[in-house]
């Protein structure tokens, strides 16, 4: 399974959503819907990060591969299980693929 390619923007002008007067929308291209975020005090920030995770997901990828190309990680240290799980995470695995 693969995530929509980004880049993905808050849609700041189209936010109204019918039926949700109160929306913000991140879309990729094409105005691919990502995310209908209802609006609360944080829904703005909420979007933003929903829109900014692609490219956090790609910079999470290649520090930790450069980190590796200079320091090795015993299986349990707490760093490469934190990274690793999050990179399994956003892509809906428990174990990592290399």
């Amino acid at each position: 399974m693969t995530h929509t390619p980004g880049p993905w923007v808050v849609d700041e002008e189209l936010g109204m959503v019918p039926g949700h007067p109160y929306a913000i929308l991140v879309q990729a291209g094409e105005g691919r819907i990502i995310a209908d975020i209802c609006w609360s005090n944080n829904a703005e920030a909420n979007a933003h990060l929903i829109a900014a995770a692609p490219e956090l997901l790609t910079t999470l990828k290649a520090l930790w591969n450069a980190v590796q190309a200079f320091a090795s990680f015993p299986p349990d240290s707490p760093m490469r299980l934190d990274i690793e799980g999050l990179i399994a995470k956003a892509h809906s695995k428990k174990e990592v693929l290399a």
